[in-house]
């Protein structure tokens, strides 16, 4: 069943990049191409394809993943959910097919992107042609974001760990309970003299 093209809602799909790691405060590790993309809903049997690029800004590599996330139960749900397809066009590899539903708030593994180089992704959404006039209206979001990570950390930017936060709450339970201590102590001295 064909939707009319005036019920046809828009599904904004959005890359966006976010720099991670040490080196994120100093500045971004990759730059997105482009930043947003908005495209029909598509009807059934109809896909909607766009392309994606990330760029490296550091002569470090840095390992690459694209996170997955959104809002639409309409499209995202149900017996004929929209369909998401990610292939790396340099060889064809696929890096993802199937329900959106199966990758959102998750993140996909990507080739390490090398020091000032860029990687591309094609990327396509269908609905199933057996999909009903129940999506006719739907519409949504889907977000994809390039996350790279910096390998290298400033020892001024290390984490703290377990054993500097049990030390610090040994020492803020251990000296009010050696004042208290103290405290007894002297007050028995006084009572005994």
């Amino acid at each position: 069943m064909r939707f009319p093209k005036a019920a046809a809602l828009a599904l904004a799909i959005i890359m966006v990049l976010t720099p991670a790691g040490a080196a994120a405060a100093a500045g971004r590790l990759i730059e997105a191409d482009p930043s947003a993309i908005a495209l029909d809903t598509p009807g059934p049997g109809q896909s909607r394809a766009w392309q994606m690029s990330v760029r490296s800004v550091t002569d470090q590599t840095v390992p690459l993943t694209l996170s997955v996330t959104g809002e639409s139960a309409q499209l995202f749900e149900g017996p004929t959910p929209l369909q998401l397809e990610l292939r790396d066009p340099r060889n064809g590899t696929v890096v993802f097919s199937g329900p959106v539903a199966n990758v959102l708030g998750s993140r996909i593994a990507l080739p390490n992107l090398a020091g000032r180089s860029s990687y591309a992704l094609e990327g396509s959404v269908t609905l199933p042609a057996s999909a009903d006039n129940r999506y006719q209206n739907a519409s949504g979001n889907l977000i994809l974001t390039f996350h790279a990570e910096s390998t290298t950390a400033a020892p001024s930017k290390l984490a703290i760990t377990g054993s500097h936060l049990a030390t610090g709450l040994l020492l803020l339970l251990g000296v009010p309970l050696v004042l208290c201590g103290a405290i007894i102590l002297i007050v028995r001295r006084k009572r005994n003299q």
